[in-house]
């Protein structure tokens, strides 16, 4: 990959990155928060395989959060491939992740 495209490539993950902090914020068109679209964003910055915004996909589908259905196993898709990008805190979110889903598999509220 070349220098230009590298840059090109910056500039799409952060724009995807900011759109999706702008929508779940309420600072956009609508004047009010719209987590649909922020997670849109989210997922494309995610698609252009930005790691960031892959661990906080997980986060919203292992919580449910933004109007999105909690999804386990969507949570743990985004979160292996966060660590197999190398990304290390994807590592050490892994381990928090297990230790959350096991105390809530104790507690029945998985």
């Amino acid at each position: 990959m070349n220098k230009i495209e590298n840059s090109r490539d910056d500039f799409r993950h952060k724009a995807l990155t900011s759109l999706y902090k702008y929508y779940l914020l309420g600072d956009c068109p609508e004047g009010k928060p719209q987590p649909t679209k922020a997670v849109h964003y989210l997922t494309r910055a995610v698609e252009l395989g930005n790691t960031e915004a892959r661990l906080n996909l997980r986060q919203i589908y292992l919580e449910g959060s933004w109007e999105q259905i909690r999804d386990l196993r969507k949570a743990k898709r985004w979160l292996e491939k966060a660590s197999a990008s190398g990304y290390v805190e994807a590592n050490e979110v892994a381990v928090g992740t297990v230790l959350l889903m096991c105390r809530n598999l104790q507690t029945g509220t998985i």
